[in-house]
């Protein structure tokens, strides 16, 4: 009886791990797009800023596109792990702020995706006069990837 256990057990998990497979992108995690945009409405359809300068106080949004990423089919599911990270930097590459994990993508979709976009309010109230470079650092946690994308932005009165 046990043994006879022990083989529906291992046929069940045999059964669990074949059904989980990785849906890798023949690329690498990249990003098609990136950007500050005055106005975003969804995927493609957005009004980018005239420039990367902006009065103190000026407020923008981060646009971009993330392709080449790698989903995990489960059952029906396509599931995906991204995270995205932003540091801001100053003139000389010195972090002057960052968060980690500000947009994480742990999502299942039922068909499976392509290409995805995310946006980032980005406020430069506090910010004095000045160039800055916004580094955004993206992680495909299933494929152990990463890719980075800097902005360079400059603040004046």
């Amino acid at each position: 009886m046990r043994s006879r256990l022990s083989a529906v057990i291992l046929a069940i998990c045999l059964v669990f791990s074949l059904s989980v497979s990785t849906v890798s992108a023949k690329e690498p995690l990249s990003v098609n797009k990136a950007l500050f945009a005055r106005q975003v409405q969804t995927f493609g359809i957005y009004t980018e800023e005239s420039s990367n300068r902006f009065n103190m106080g000026a407020q923008t949004v981060i646009y971009a596109e993330i392709g080449n990423f790698t989903l995990n089919k489960n059952g029906e599911f396509f599931n995906l792990d991204l995270v995205v990270d932003v540091m801001i930097q100053d003139a000389e590459g010195e972090e002057l702020m960052g968060q980690e994990g500000v947009i994480a993508f742990d999502s299942a979709f039922k068909s499976e995706v392509h290409d995805l976009f995310f946006t980032i309010d980005l406020p430069f109230e506090g910010w004095p006069p000045g160039i800055y470079n916004v580094r955004l650092t993206i992680n495909d946690n299933f494929a152990d990837e990463t890719v980075y994308v800097d902005l360079p932005v400059e603040i004046f009165e």
